[in-house]
């Protein structure tokens, strides 16, 4: 799909907290899935950067 460490981050910079509303944003992982673990990482490290 393209999406970039970017793409996530501007999701949860316009609210998106879930893998499922990444997904929904971007369109990340919702193909063959094989990026979602990095994607999963990647929004963990986002909302705990917002959290601090």
């Amino acid at each position: 799909m393209g999406v970039t460490e970017s793409d996530v981050q501007r999701a949860v910079a316009n609210g998106a907290r879930t893998l499922e509303d990444v997904e929904g944003t971007t369109g990340a992982g919702t193909r063959c899935g094989r990026c979602v673990g990095a994607i999963d990482a990647c929004l963990q490290r986002e909302l705990a950067a917002l959290a601090s």
